[in-house]
């Protein structure tokens, strides 16, 4: 049975090199193109696979407070509350949603002084622990904020003398 002209030509001209720099040669053209239609197919599957329905996700256009049913110790972790139930027209749900803000906001700050100070930079830890005395100066976080800061400044005294 005859082979194929193409195949014949193909087997020649791959086994026809008598020297090295030709197996060179072939091999640096060869092999970028078969990188390059690796590519190509690679990304014509992503694109496909990217054509398949997905499931729709829900996008809020705006922040809303929290609800006075917030579990505290989510809050206790320091995380911004992010799931809302409506709170209607009632001032005390909407006060009651502020003061949940700012004890998460004011564990926020104290965490962030605690950070700057592991990092040995007290002075902006001091800075991020007055901010919790501006944001809520009657609540538990301002008292260890104010605590703090003045063993801060205690430290740096004792630092600089």
């Amino acid at each position: 049975m005859p082979r194929p002209i193409g195949h014949t030509f193909l087997v020649a001209w791959v086994f026809a090199a008598d020297r090295m720099d030709t197996w060179v040669l072939r091999a640096s053209i060869a092999i970028p193109l078969v990188c390059i239609t690796g590519l190509v197919v690679w990304h014509l599957l992503a694109y496909l696979v990217g054509k398949l329905p997905k499931k729709p996700r829900t996008v809020r256009q705006s922040p809303e407070p929290p609800s006075s049913t917030q579990s505290p110790e989510f809050l206790a972790r320091g995380r911004a509350p992010t799931t809302v139930t409506p709170a209607g027209d009632s001032p005390e749900q909407l006060q009651q949603a502020c003061r949940d803000l700012e004890d998460s906001l004011a564990e926020t700050y104290v965490e962030l002084a605690e950070s700057w100070l592991r990092n040995g930079r007290p002075r902006k830890a001091a800075a991020a622990l007055k901010k919790i005395l501006q944001i809520c100066p009657d609540s538990h976080q301002a008292q260890l904020a104010h605590d703090r800061l003045q063993q801060i400044r205690d430290d740096l005294e004792d630092y600089h003398s």
